[in-house]
């Protein structure tokens, strides 16, 4: 077994190379920064498929092949969702694509209103297309959705800009419409719509905008489901402006009020490094799912157990204890470590890899 004198100098050089993130460098709490205007156009075009309206690049991948397949569609017509047969959506499937590839001004309208249906059936249609694993069949359903938002629907029009704000795709020219629809809905005062509407502009580096919006949403009321997190985002752009004093009593509000288990990390981050509170906060957001929160609870454990070995090294102890002298002493930071990795948590991945690498140098 490796004692702590083996280990010593390699466990202390991977404790100063484990950090705590800062709020600037997490991906959870910084804007992303948009992508060039050529990797955007790859990007969009590869993700979206040939745009809505058009005959160019479909060809290559319409008619019964791109279709989604029976068992999807009977899944969503037996949840009651999707509210028409299978066959009929194949049917209406069949019908979008030719009249796609001949457009005629409202043609979309049209194809609704010959089938009876509206365009939530076309947003759930196309959600049926997103689950498939055949890229074709999701161009068709991302083409279903730009359809069903450009008709007003107000599912699919929030689900295209979310995805858009997670690819930092909002620049698409397919979103044009979705994004002015959801200026409306915003202006309407709609809290859904006012929250999103400030994480488009959040993202777009109007924050001042943005903290507009965020506060409308959050009063809105305090049946709002999204209430924590518009006061989380206002928190966000506070701590991005050195406001600590106000992003933490704003995250109080949403931690110890509303019991959202991001606003417990993010509280977590601002309290004294290494404090009973840091650690609770942190333990309550791990626990509650939020997988950077396990990871930088590991961290913390690394430094804990240097700080107990340095301490009993250092000073004689009458009760005979000894300092910890096996690898199973950092067995709690390395399982902290393990689940914020395993949970996808990038920070957590290369932290472990730090400390596994430093103690298999020294061993």
């Amino acid at each position: 077994m490796s004692t702590l004198r083996k280990m010593k100098p390699a466990i202390e050089l991977t404790c100063k190379s484990l950090r705590i993130r800062s709020f600037q460098t997490s991906p959870s709490f910084a804007a992303k920064p948009a992508r060039s205007p050529r990797v955007q156009k790859s990007k969009t075009a590869s993700r979206l498929g040939p745009t809505t309206g058009t005959a160019r690049g479909s060809r290559s991948v319409d008619g019964e092949a791109v279709l989604p397949t029976l068992a999807l569609l009977e899944s969503g017509h037996k949840s009651g969702a999707l509210g028409i047969t299978p066959d009929s959506a194949l049917e209406i499937l069949r019908q979008y694509q030719e009249r796609e590839r001949r457009p005629t001004p409202g043609w979309e309208r049209k194809l609704c209103d010959d089938h009876g249906i509206s365009a939530a059936h076309l947003y759930l249609l196309g959600m049926i297309c997103m689950r498939s694993p055949s890229d074709p069949t999701r161009h068709l359903g991302q083409r279903l959705l730009r359809a069903a938002a450009a008709l007003g629907d107000k599912h699919a029009t929030f689900h295209l800009i979310k995805s858009a704000l997670v690819s930092s795709a909002l620049s698409s020219a397919e979103l044009a419409t979705p994004l002015q629809r959801l200026a409306i809905l915003a202006k309407q005062q709609d809290p859904d719509a006012m929250l999103l509407y400030g994480q488009v502009l959040e993202q777009r580096g109007k924050e001042d905008e943005a903290l507009k919006w965020f506060r409308e949403a959050a009063e809105s009321g305090p049946d709002f489901v999204g209430l924590g997190e518009a006061i989380i985002a206002q928190s966000r752009i506070l701590l991005r402006r050195n406001d600590e004093v106000g992003a933490e009593t704003m995250l109080r509000k949403a931690a110890l009020e509303l019991d959202e288990p991001r606003a417990y990390f993010m509280l977590g981050k601002l309290q004294a490094r290494g404090s009973v509170e840091q650690e609770l906060y942190l333990m309550k957001a791990a626990s509650s799912g939020i997988p950077e929160a396990a990871g930088e609870l590991g961290v913390l454990e690394v430094h804990k157990v240097i700080a107990r070995s340095r301490a009993l090294v250092n000073q004689p102890q009458p009760n005979g204890a000894m300092p910890p002298d096996k690898l199973q002493d950092f067995a709690i930071a390395r399982e902290w470590l393990e689940i914020g990795a395993a949970s996808g948590d990038r920070h957590s991945m290369l932290n472990l890899a730090t400390f596994l690498k430093s103690v298999g140098r020294a061993e």
